[in-house]
């Protein structure tokens, strides 16, 4: 979606424009990393559980990576909403500060792409895998429309919202088509912790933390203390057992040794 908004950004404002509207696609698209890098490794999974019809299986994989990935990508997104200030001070290039929010629209949306999980690898292996290519197709051309409308009125950030409505858009459908045949959906509880923690850890970076004078140093030190804060969070109130799991078994590993 996000090349069909650049190119569009293109046809319609400044190339200086699209420059900056493509350097914060590409940041925002990092927090799309964890799941990326781990559905490779579920989708074999996901098709074995739908040979043999597991959907308890296919329920545990869909749950248990969504919230996995989420954590990932939210601390992920911590880290660039803290940072892009500094970024473009370091880049002398703040005359794109107004563009940080593409960084929220983007950001937010790509987050929530991750929190609907593996909807696109559930559907492709089942018997309704066409309606994938069908959703992807009518998702385009709302993108085309939508880019088409707003970025004439609103500029680059139009064409930021066009792309977070399709981007929230197509996982509603998927997911909400995977619910109604088969009643599994990626949703729990601690999905809602985790936005509180995420949306309490901006806030205390924007009004508690204090700026340094160094840029450097300043993005080492929220980096540093908000990913720890983050990371405790996560670990004290138990959001991932897996995660969680897999720390303690890390740590008694260096422990032992």
């Amino acid at each position: 979606m996000t090349r069909l908004d650049i190119m569009m950004v293109a046809a319609f404002l400044d190339f200086a424009t699209t420059g900056m509207y493509a350097i914060f696609v590409a940041i925002t698209n990092i927090v799309l990393i964890p799941h990326i890098a781990f559905s490779s490794v579920v989708a074999p999974l996901v098709a074995q559980a739908s040979k043999n019809k597991d959907f308890a299986n296919i329920k545990d994989l869909y749950q248990r990576t969504s919230l996995n990935h989420l954590v990932g990508s939210a601390l992920l997104f911590i880290c660039i909403i803290v940072n892009i200030e500094n970024l473009l001070m370091l880049m002398d290039k703040m005359e794109y500060q107004n563009g940080i929010v593409i960084c929220w629209c983007l950001g937010i949306a790509q987050m929530l792409a991750v929190a609907f999980g593996i909807n696109g690898i559930i559907l492709v292996n089942s018997p309704y895998y066409r309606l994938d290519l069908l959703v992807k197709l009518g998702m385009g051309i709302l993108a085309f429309v939508l880019n088409y409308l707003l970025i004439p009125q609103m500029g680059y950030i139009g064409a930021a919202l066009g792309t977070a409505i399709v981007i929230i858009g197509i996982n509603v459908i998927l997911t909400a088509f995977i619910y109604h045949k088969m009643r599994i959906h990626p949703f729990s509880g601690k999905m809602l912790v985790l936005a509180l923690i995420v949306t309490a850890l901006c806030c205390f970076n924007f009004y508690v933390l204090p700026s340094l004078d160094n840029i450097i140093l300043d993005s080492l030190y929220r980096t540093l203390i908000l990913s720890l804060l983050f990371l405790g969070l996560i670990f004290q109130f138990k959001i991932a057992p897996d995660i969680n799991a897999l720390a303690k078994d890390v740590w008694g590993r260096i422990m032992r040794k």
